[in-house]
């Protein structure tokens, strides 16, 4: 079948993805380049994730929690440094400082920090997902050539 598909012109890919019975939606996503997208959340597997594997979903929760708390200690000592050079009338105040005190303890921030650290949708597993059909796909064209050429010599096609 694969080498029926290649002789009438398909891509290496196009014929990985019949042969290997690649779902629609699949084989959509892996043909389109996705790398022109923005980067993609998969929000259902962070709640699949934190309903059937919470201990993952908590140790990232930990690991985010941690490093926005440090992010947040050092926003207030410089909002609370600023404040006190206000207090005192010295230069470096709170005007100096030109923006908002970010509250990085807030849902918002916890939730973007979780996705980014524990489920993002990688470029790297489209990319692997796309050279295993195509490795598997030339190997399979590379046994039908071998298979038609003892054939043609009289014998019986090449095993596995």
């Amino acid at each position: 079948m694969a080498h029926d598909l290649k002789r009438q012109g398909l891509e290496v890919l196009e014929i990985g993805l019949q042969v290997k019975w690649v779902g629609t939606a699949e084989a959509k996503d892996l043909i389109e380049d996705g790398r022109s997208r923005g980067r993609e959340y998969d929000v259902a597997e962070l709640e699949s994730h934190s309903a059937k594997a919470a201990k993952k979903y908590w140790k990232v929760y930990d690991t985010v929690v941690k490093r926005l708390e440090k992010k947040a200690q050092k926003e207030g000592a410089i909002f609370d440094r600023a404040a006190e050079n206000d207090k005192h009338g010295r230069k470096g105040g709170l005007a100096t400082i030109g923006r908002k005190r970010i509250d990085y303890m807030s849902d918002e921030h916890i939730r973007e920090a979780m996705l980014n650290e524990g489920y993002v949708k990688t470029f790297e597993q489209r990319t692997r997902r796309k050279q295993s059909i195509r490795t598997n796909t030339h190997k399979l064209l590379n046994k039908a050539q071998a298979n038609i050429e003892a054939v043609e010599k009289g014998t019986f096609g090449v095993g596995h």
